[in-house]
């Protein structure tokens, strides 16, 4: 049965309201404006830089076909595809809502996955929501396993507001927000806005590092 979408966005709401009830109430409230700013934009299509990054990623990783890929903030499935046009079958999303049953409705700062969990976290406008993306940026490591993939994009050089709540200013910015598990950086770059590689409206910086991360005990 299909849900009305008054009906799906009612759901959606609820979810997040269940999954916030713990956090304090700018958190919350964080949590909502950023509902309802990827609900408004639930279909929109990720342009070409989207499918060049995970080419670009491509280059950095072993088999697809063997590698488990953490996307997040998908919004909707499009991103999903992308990976598995290009023979990545084990890939799993995650947003605050669901458009399909490979998305699952979960918090950036709280992810339900065991340590050690993915060969990538693939992650493209999504920090820059985040209140506090040193949580969040630890939240990836947590979850990715030693030598991992992850892949940031991020808007730059632009004014935040409402959901957009941080600028790391440049490349070498978002970086820093994976220290000290930064162990190579095998791609970055930052591309001016309505650019050949990047059709957004404002600047962009994206990278791919290699993370270590320290042996227990």
């Amino acid at each position: 049965m299909t849900l009305s979408p008054k009906f799906a966005d009612f759901k959606h709401r609820w979810r997040v309201w269940w999954l916030s009830r713990k956090v304090n109430a700018q958190q919350r409230e964080n949590l909502r404006i950023q509902l309802e700013r990827s609900l408004s934009k639930r279909w929109n299509v990720p342009g070409p830089r989207i499918a060049g990054l995970v080419d670009r990623l491509a280059v950095y990783v072993g088999s697809p076909q063997d590698t488990s890929v953490l996307c997040v903030g998908v919004r909707n499935p499009i991103e999903l595809d992308e990976f598995r046009r290009r023979g990545f079958a084990r890939v799993t999303g995650i947003d605050l809502f669901s458009l399909r049953s490979d998305i699952l409705v979960m918090d950036m700062h709280d992810l339900k996955f065991a340590d050690d969990s993915f060969d990538v976290v693939f992650a493209s406008h999504s920090l820059e929501h985040s209140p506090t993306p040193n949580l969040a940026a630890k939240e990836f490591v947590r979850v990715a396993k030693n030598g991992a993939r992850i892949v940031v994009e991020v808007p730059v050089h632009y004014q935040t507001r409402g959901a957009d709540l941080i600028d790391f200013g440049n490349v070498h910015g978002l970086v820093e927000a994976f220290q000290p598990f930064v162990h190579e950086v095998l791609w970055a770059e930052e591309c001016p806005a309505l650019s050949p590689r990047n059709e957004q409206g404002t600047d962009i910086a994206r990278a791919i590092l290699a993370i270590r991360k320290p042996r227990a005990g």
